[in-house]
């Protein structure tokens, strides 16, 4: 997996969204949890009866908060210059650390709360807008109304009952109000958040995807550390935060704990491994077949930014642009083709991610 593009593969565009959904494909079940074995661990189990306490609960609503607009601005498509991006993700770990650390006190966990929402706050003023904050309560619409319930709202479970619900008191709330600036808009899908927020305290999921999950991630860790110069006892620090992370998680999606709850494990654990991982792979050998491998499905995606709207006009991308763009992919296609060490991937590979990224900085507002 690539390190260096943080949740992409749990977090996704709205039009993809839309796509899963309707398609069945996101693993979102709104059946009831289904009774799975707790896995095994390496470590032995803490009690966990503290994750249910209310500011805890707090802070994974609001990290449930930033999912929903991380689906919406993409977690890795950012102004590198934005400190409103890095001021969030400090924030969101910040979180992480307090929620599962059973002796943080009330008086840090309201601290962290505050700072965690303020930030999630700043970087949706700076980011969300009228188009976008529209557009992604039509596509849940779209979702709701024609997908899942065929047209027939009583068909719906009380969860996305309840949800189609919050996307017409959102589009009402912005017409009632006259809303026509995306602040306006913006504030409005900022009580749309609270309400999906707290939703997420009812939802019901398959326990056994988080397990699956916690193991797949405990077999590549295995496998990296096979090959990693320090061993075990090199990383054993890290190590053992991963293991607590994978076991929270396991435990908490066994007893059915509160979705937003387990939702946050799962991130917390997801960041854990991602480090991990970065860390035993600089500490064994250069794997150039994988990190080419990654550069060819970066050099894929790139050419798929060619396909959008190229001009001035709101939305569009200047033509020049898109010249900047080819020219840096198919300088990256050279080193896919010439190149032989996993530097040189590794290295194309970042300098692709960085013309994609000054690429959707050009798009017009």
């Amino acid at each position: 997996m690539n390190s260096t593009n943080r949740k992409v593969f749990v977090r996704i565009s709205s039009t993809a969204l839309v796509a899963a959904i309707g398609l069945g494909g996101l693993g979102f079940q709104h059946s009831a949890v289904r009774a799975a074995e707790p896995a095994v661990s390496s470590q032995a189990q803490e009690s966990i009866a503290y994750l249910n306490d209310p500011l805890r609960l707090e802070l994974a609503r609001i990290a449930a908060k930033q999912d929903q607009v991380f689906s919406i601005t993409g977690s890795y498509i950012y102004d590198p210059d934005s400190y409103q991006y890095y001021d969030l993700i400090a924030a969101e770990k910040q979180a992480y650390v307090a929620a599962i650390d059973p002796n943080s006190s009330s008086a840090l966990l309201s601290e962290t709360a505050q700072n965690y929402e303020q930030k999630l706050n700043a970087y949706m003023d700076r980011y969300l807008g009228k188009q976008n904050v529209t557009r992604d309560l039509a596509n849940w619409y779209h979702v709701l109304y024609y997908l899942r319930a065929h047209e027939d709202v009583n068909s719906l479970n009380p969860y996305d009952r309840a949800l189609f619900q919050a996307v017409l008191d959102t589009q009402a709330y912005w017409k009632n109000t006259n809303a026509a600036t995306d602040q306006e808009h913006v504030d409005g899908f900022k009580i749309f958040l609270n309400t999906v927020a707290r939703l997420g305290d009812t939802k019901s999921y398959d326990a056994q995807a988080y397990l699956q999950k916690a193991a797949s991630y405990r077999a590549n860790i295995q496998s990296l550390l096979a090959n990693s110069n320090g061993g075990a006892a090199g990383h054993e620090a890290s190590l053992s935060l991963f293991e607590r992370s994978a076991s929270l998680l396991e435990q908490a999606s066994s007893a059915g704990y509160n979705y937003n709850v387990v939702n946050l494990l799962e991130n917390n654990l997801e960041s854990r491994y991602v480090e991990l991982e970065k860390e035993l792979r600089e500490d064994g050998p250069p794997l150039a077949t994988e990190e080419k491998f990654y550069l060819q499905n970066m050099i894929k995606y790139s050419w798929t930014l060619m396909e959008f709207p190229a001009g001035i006009r709101s939305g569009e991308t200047p033509q020049s642009a898109f010249g900047d763009l080819r020219r840096a992919i198919r300088k990256a296609e050279s080193v896919y083709e010439k190149g032989t060490t996993w530097s040189e991937f590794n290295s194309a590979r970042k300098e692709l991610e960085q013309a994609n990224r000054a690429f959707f900085m050009r798009r017009k507002p």
